[in-house]
């Protein structure tokens, strides 16, 4: 078994559906020995859908490989969709 954390990483887009965010983040964050990153196109404040403000903490360039993203639902997500090459595994909450 490898020694790697488990690297996941959550796509924040404006728009997105804040609870599809947050809920997986709670239970990714807590697997133990896992790294868990939001993700956007630059690290600037992006707002949901009723204007809560998220931070990325990694943006597309320097996130380096994941093992899973995870794609929570909301508004403007089909242009995004090019990026799935950088991961094994996506998971879209619709």
């Amino acid at each position: 078994m490898s020694d790697a954390p488990f690297r996941s990483g959550l796509l924040v887009f404006p728009n997105l559906t804040q609870l599809d965010l947050t809920g997986p983040y709670e239970i990714l964050a807590r697997l133990p020995g896992s790294e868990t990153k939001l993700i956007w196109k630059t690290r600037d404040p992006v707002r949901s859908e009723h204007g809560l403000t998220i931070l990325p903490d990694a943006s597309f360039d320097d996130c380096g490989r994941l093992d899973l993203v995870l794609v929570p639902g909301g508004a403007g997500i089909n242009p995004l969709l090019p990026y799935r090459r950088r991961a094994q595994l996506i998971l879209h909450v619709c």
